[in-house]
């Protein structure tokens, strides 16, 4: 029988369980919220607290998931020696995380640097005891905390990975970050265009390119493909196609109109990809 605190239960997690239920709503006031996690080893329980929007630890939850599953991913290929940039290096935590449990990874990674690697955004604070309890004792362990919340600190842990060199250092620390990830120069990011559905606007890197004052479905259809694919090279035409020479009509003068009117000109060009089923747009290269 284990006994944590006030609270007995045959198993940890049972007894994080019953403690969380125990505590639940008793520390904050009315206007926050708090959200109780046990390890899935039920070894330890994590408490998050915040003020008002009292989903937003679901959508971390989510995302933390995700990121760290994309982690995983990379850490494989480091593994296996495929080519992978100059200065690349994960090590993530060996604790075993299945399922729903995959953002504890995520949460991990963040006290890891912040403990070793604090900035002004992301390190972990001692806070001494839950409900201000002055002894130790097994209901109200002391806990650490991290300065940030957690959107920010992870924010801050990519920005830490990518250019350690780049964040403020709070204090003293040797060598590099868990995750080291390539630098990305800005500069060197493509840039692609951006359709607003609301305001029918085409832009390009912040500079408008068309407006519709009126409906054009045949633009916005091919505009449309481009946004919903995040604008790769070449989408297929999304235009109606019938066995007549109409579709191939159709597919020319929507092409010719795309180029015509450009509020701003000379920044990007459509054409089609000599099949006459795919559309493809590009930069115009200047002199």
């Amino acid at each position: 029988m284990l006994q944590l605190g006030v609270v007995k239960a045959e198993t940890p997690n049972a007894a994080w369980s019953a403690f969380i239920e125990s505590h639940e709503g008793k520390l904050l006031g009315q206007d926050a919220w708090e959200q109780w996690e046990p390890l899935p080893d039920g070894s330890a329980c994590s408490r998050f607290h915040g003020e008002g929007r009292k989903h937003a630890f679901k959508e971390f939850v989510e995302l933390a998931g995700r990121a760290f599953q994309v982690l995983r991913g990379l850490e494989r290929l480091a593994q296996e020696d495929c080519d992978v940039p100059a200065g690349f290096r994960i090590a993530l935590p060996t604790m075993p995380l299945m399922g729903d449990s995959l953002h504890r990874g995520w949460e991990v990674i963040l006290y890891e640097n912040g403990r070793d690697y604090p900035t002004d955004v992301l390190s972990v604070e001692q806070k001494g005891l839950w409900g201000g309890i002055e002894i130790a004792t097994p209901s109200h362990p002391s806990f650490e905390t991290l300065r940030s919340d957690l959107f920010r600190a992870s924010a801050e842990a990519i920005q830490l990975w990518c250019d350690p060199n780049g964040v403020l250092a709070a204090g003293e620390w040797k060598g590099d970050p868990t995750i080291v990830l390539p630098s990305v120069d800005a500069e060197d990011v493509p840039q692609k265009p951006k359709w607003d559905a609301d305001r029918r606007e085409l832009r390009f890197d912040g500079n408008l390119i068309k407006v519709f004052k009126q409906p054009n479905t045949y633009q916005e259809l091919v505009i449309a493909a481009f946004e919903e694919e995040e604008w790769p090279g070449k989408v297929f035409d999304p235009l109606p196609q019938s066995d007549d020479d109409a579709s191939e009509r159709r597919h020319a003068e929507t092409i010719a109109a795309l180029n015509k009117s450009h509020k701003t000109p000379g920044l990007i060009h459509f054409r089609g990809d000599g099949t006459g089923q795919g559309i493809v747009w590009e930069i115009v290269e200047n002199d």
